[in-house]
């Protein structure tokens, strides 16, 4: 038995009552954190402000089509097909590509699924192609650059795609295209198949789209000439930053440099955004950039139509959406691209992070009435959880250091079984308080010396607004932590909603 910790880039092949515990409680914020996002999983992303922004999700295979749907994806951004000939001796053939898009289209349930046909070449390689070794493979022949001599292949696919359309809202997406030329021949091809379709009377979406992925900055400057040949744009920005830089993103001696955020290559990306919508041309963007919280502000900013993420970043996506206004992200993009470097990016980011946000000083998602903890520091860590997760910190780690500068000074346990940790601090964006009633009691070093089984974490924000309003509500709530009443309500009502109420009256809140 053995644990992969994909955050701390560690395995632990040991487990020890220590490691379990923890990693046990990692497990619960992770059930916290999807709770949190549940009310977003099944609705349409929406900002503030009522901008909408379709999310959707990668895949590589139908079976995680329906994962995808499960998670709240409103479609299939990139459905990569490598997976279906990598590994194997020989190319799969057109039946068995085509049983894989109908089950892709089915699980779908007339949501759109954009197919990408295969990209095979650079760190993609398979033995039936006899793909040469090459100096520098990602410049080198993949991707659509492989087409015309592996037409046979690429007619199989095309036509397996084509026969599953009826079957649900299928789309085909060329990868790596560099030129017109390029699309012209696959578009040329998909209309010969088409004939080939009729003549044998099998059905297909006669109208189906076809798409291109933009990750060759020369195709950015021929959008206008591609509006009467694709039906939409799909912004690929891993392959698209190494190009646009020249940077290769696996070379860790130049790594530093590969860097989304460049002020140039959201140039880029505007370019084609603005391209795009003045023909008429929906785009996307699939690539990691897509699918990272902190770049969601230059998203929404720069107009997308849609991002496609990894499957669990989905309802994390659309969840932070609502957090956003469209015309504060547009004025916070305008700023990232006339910026001067990436790290003037990242703080333009890092003001909006700082920036006091209207809320409640408490609301549902930051009370727990049944919190697993059996020491002072779970607590406290889980108390900046629980903030971080109803998004009111992005740095957890940070807030939590707070709170412990705070408790160094002295302890927070005000007795009665309460204990009541509170710091001012930068690292949250509104006033809050939360709630956790524990299953068991913990030391806490009180005045009373009597174990805390109620824990009320108080953050205040931190600058010119905060004025005397840590002391205020530390003051009030002191007071009434006093009352037997008051405590005694704590711990016996039996929901959140009830507990809300309650806190919010005593508190003034």
């Amino acid at each position: 038995e053995v644990v992969v910790d994909a955050t701390y880039g560690i395995v632990i092949t040991e487990m020890n009552a220590q490691a379990e515990r923890y990693y046990a409680a990692e497990h619960r914020k992770q059930e916290f954190q999807q709770r949190c996002f549940d009310d977003f999983r099944d609705k349409p992303a929406k900002t503030a402000d009522g901008v909408a922004l379709e999310v959707m999700a990668n895949v590589a295979t139908a079976d995680e089509v329906l994962m995808a749907m499960a998670g709240g994806a409103e479609g299939v951004g990139l459905f990569r097909t490598e997976m279906l000939f990598m590994g194997r001796d020989s190319a799969p053939s057109e039946e068995e590509q085509f049983i894989e898009y109908k089950k892709a289209a089915e699980y779908a349930a007339g949501k759109p699924v954009i197919i990408r046909t295969f990209d095979i070449g650079g760190d993609k390689a398979v033995s039936y192609m006899n793909l040469t070794s090459e100096d520098n493979p990602f410049l080198g022949y993949r991707g659509a650059r492989v087409y015309r001599e592996y037409e046979g292949l690429l007619k199989n696919q095309l036509r397996a795609i084509l026969r599953a359309s009826v079957f649900g809202c299928l789309k085909i997406m060329i990868p790596m295209v560099s030129c017109l030329e390029e699309v012209t021949y696959v578009r040329s091809l998909l209309d010969r198949i088409k004939t080939e379709l009729d003549v044998r009377s099998l059905a297909y979406d006669k109208s189906i789209s076809l798409g291109i992925m933009v990750e060759v900055p020369s195709i950015v400057f021929v959008i206008g000439q591609l509006a009467g040949l694709v039906d939409f744009l799909s912004i690929g920005t891993n392959d698209l930053t190494q190009y646009f830089l020249a940077i290769d993103r696996g070379n860790e001696r130049v790594s530093s440099l590969y860097q989304s955020r460049h002020p140039g290559l959201l140039g880029l990306i505007q370019k084609i955004v603005d391209d795009a919508h003045r023909h008429n041309l929906w785009v996307g963007m699939c690539g990691e950039m897509a699918g990272q919280v902190d770049h969601l502000p230059l998203l929404l900013g720069v107009g997308l139509d849609e991002v496609s993420v990894s499957i669990p970043a989905v309802a994390a996506i659309k969840a932070r959406c609502a957090d956003y206004d469209s015309r504060d992200c547009r004025t916070i993009f305008e700023r990232a691209v006339s910026a001067k470097s990436a790290g003037q990016v990242d703080m333009i980011l890092a003001e909006r992070q700082r920036e006091p946000v209207a809320r409640p000083v408490i609301e549902l998602n930051l009370i727990d009435l049944d919190a697993e903890c059996i020491n002072k520091e779970e607590a406290i860590q889980y108390a900046s959880d629980i903030l971080y997760y109803a998004h009111r910190t992005e740095k957890p780690a940070e807030l939590e250091k707070d709170f412990w500068q705070r408790e160094s000074v002295y302890s927070t346990g005000l007795g009665y079984g309460f204990a009541v940790p509170h710091c001012k601090t930068k690292a949250v964006c509104a006033h809050s308080i939360c709630l956790m009633r524990l299953k068991r009691p913990i030391v806490w070093k009180s005045i009373d010396d009597k174990p805390v089984d109620i824990v009320i974490a108080m953050t205040i924000r931190d600058g010119e607004t905060a004025g005397d309003t840590h002391m205020k509500i530390f003051s009030k709530l002191a007071r009434h932590i006093m009352h037997d009443d008051f405590r005694g309500m704590l711990r016996s009502l039996q929901d959140k909603q009830a507990v809300l109420s309650y806190l919010q009256e005593k508190l003034a809140l």
